[in-house]
């Protein structure tokens, strides 16, 4: 299959996808007698989605944290197991069972 073909495949199905969509917006408010969105609605809000700004929040401090506070959990949960009789936490190292 040629390159052209599949890059035309991939533009008509990402070009009529949001149609479909509004398609289906208002079959559905129709089915519940309402007037529903236009059928461009979905265009509308891709172009409003790509008008906004970005937000980068992995430069603030919680989120380099948590990756961090994640591991070291997982890290004392390798550490730990769980007596099935009793439902307590019993600290067992791993070294000491092998």
């Amino acid at each position: 299959m040629s390159y052209a073909l599949v890059l035309l495949n991939v533009l008509l199905f990402a070009l009529l996808a949001p149609f479909f969509e509004g398609v289906i917006r208002r079959v559905t408010a129709r089915v519940q007698s309402r007037k529903g969105p236009p059928l461009l609605q979905p265009y509308f809000d891709v172009l409003k989605l790509l008008g906004k700004e970005n937000l980068d929040s992995a430069g603030t401090w919680p989120f380099r944290t948590s990756m961090r506070c994640s591991m070291n959990s997982l890290s004392c949960c390798r550490n730990t197991s769980v007596s099935r009789t009793t439902g307590t936490a019993a600290l067992a190292m791993m070294s000491a069972s092998t």
